[in-house]
Order: structure tokens, then C-alpha cells, then sequence
């Protein structure tokens, strides 16, 4: 979508709204949480539909010696090595190319603990057309005003991490994913035609999310204080938005 107003779609320097599914792991071992990960990418992959499209993607896999038990990963042992992976697709990158890069070339054990699908084409709205965009349609913006910063970033956030549950006592699992949707763009949040066409394509693919993930718990949040608000001059929303209209 390209903002008829300004020619482009303005993006904030932070995401201001965010929901969280969270996952409990079943994983005791590296490999198993490997495995885990690789399986709920999977899900993420065809939860996208044809609303989102990831065109590149860049990830760590940590490499070890011996297959121990997750809880290892607090206690600060440097792995034995770290691999990055980089995949790149303009026409899409699926499920099976990345759960294949997944693999090693030698029988070494690993964990893999985020993915963030942060290169992405979206479909957005636009008054009655709609169209795929990716960063080179954004322009990013502070305080309400365009900046020359090139984006790194698109105008709606998803990741995947594996982590403790120190917060979480109703998940029943030790460890747990984080598989977190965030705002990046105030074309989720206009109170135009355009926008409400968006939350609703936003709302479906949380829909699905929520349907294919093995999810215990969504955790919504809206960080009143971001500098989301301010960049996009969206003041007048942070105090009475709330992203349970949206999913």
C-alpha cells in the first residue's frame, strides 16, 4: 500500500502494539528444541496465507558438543560454534527452504533460539486497490516528521523465541515460545477505509495464528510510552487503543 496522502508507508523507529502467543516447549535436549522450532516455523510459514510473503530471512544455529539438557542455555556455555543462515527468495521463501537450512552438514547437535522473519512483502490497502509492499515503499519516521534513514525493518513485526517462562505460571511448561506480532506502521491504526480494511486482513491472520499454533495464552499489550505514538503522530490513540478489537 502506498499512503495517497504522502506517497509512501511511514513507519515508527518502534512498534507500539504487540501480541504475544505463547507456546510451551516440550523440549528437554538442543535437538529436540531444534526440531521444536523448525516445526512451529512451519506453522508460522502457512499461517502467512498470502497476506505476508517472507523475501528474506536471516537466523542463528548454535552448535555443541554434547546433547545436553535446555536448561544449560542459562547458565552462559558458550556453544562450540554459530552458524548464520541467510535465505533469500523474491518470489517467497516457504516452510520447506527454511526447515532445510535448518540442517547441519555434519552430525553436530544445535538449538536454534529466534527467528525473526523480518524482510517481508505485506498486502495492504489502499482506498479500493490492494497491493504487496515491502520496505522499499516505507519511509521511516520521528517525531511526526520523514527522516533519511534507510528501513531495516517493515511495518508489521513477527519473530519466534525460545525462552524460560519466569512470567508465565499459568503456561505449565519450563521453557516456552514467544511468537510475537508487533506494529510497526500506522496503516493498522487509521481510522479510515484503508485501515479498517487492514485490521481486518491483520485480524485474520491472527485468527490463524492462533487456530494452527499450540498456543496456552495471548499476551496483549500496548506500550502507552513507545515512540511508536509520537512518530506517527498517533498521540490521540495510545491512551484508548486496544488491540482485542483487532484479535
Amino acid at each position: 500500500m502506498i499512503d495517497n496522502e504522502r506517497g509512501h508507508v511511514a513507519i515508527a523507529t518502534e512498534y507500539g502494539v504487540d501480541w504475544d502467543f505463547i507456546v510451551p516447549s516440550e523440549a528437554v535436549t538442543y535437538s529436540e528444541q531444534a526440531n521444536e522450532m523448525a516445526t512451529l516455523c512451519t506453522t508460522i510459514f502457512d499461517s502467512f496465507d498470502d497476506f505476508l510473503t517472507p523475501i528474506e530471512l536471516t537466523y542463528t544455529i548454535q552448535l555443541y558438543q554434547e546433547n545436553r539438557n535446555v536448561s544449560a542455555m542459562d547458565t552462559r556455555t558458550e556453544p562450540g560454534e554459530t552458524l548464520e543462515r541467510s535465505l533469500r527468495n523474491e518470489s517467497g521463501i516457504t516452510a520447506h527452504e527454511f526447515v532445510a537450512s535448518t540442517q547441519v552438514d555434519r552430525a553436530t547437535i544445535r538449538s536454534i533460539p529466534r527467528v525473526p522473519f523480518d524482510h517481508n512483502r505485506v498486502k495492504l490497502h489502499c482506498n479500493d486497490s490492494e497491493r504487496s509492499i515491502d520496505r522499499t515503499d516505507c519511509v521511516v519516521y520521528r517525531k511526526g516528521e520523514p527522516v533519511n534513514w534507510e528501513p531495516t525493518w517493515d511495518p508489521l513485526d513477527v519473530r519466534i523465541a525460545f525462552a524460560p517462562n519466569r512470567h508465565h505460571p499459568a503456561v505449565g511448561s519450563e521453557y516456552m515460545y514467544h511468537i510475537s506480532v508487533g506494529l510497526m506502521s500506522d496503516v493498522w491504526i487509521k481510522q479510515t477505509k484503508a485501515g479498517t480494511r487492514n485490521r481486518t486482513t491483520l485480524s485474520r491472520f491472527l485468527e490463524r495464528l492462533s487456530d494452527s499454533l499450540p498456543s496456552e495464552q495471548v499476551v496483549r499489550d500496548v506500550y502507552h510510552t513507545s515512540d511508536f505514538w509520537i512518530d506517527l503522530d498517533l498521540q490521540r490513540h495510545a491512551g484508548d487503543f486496544d488491540p482485542k478489537n483487532i484479535y
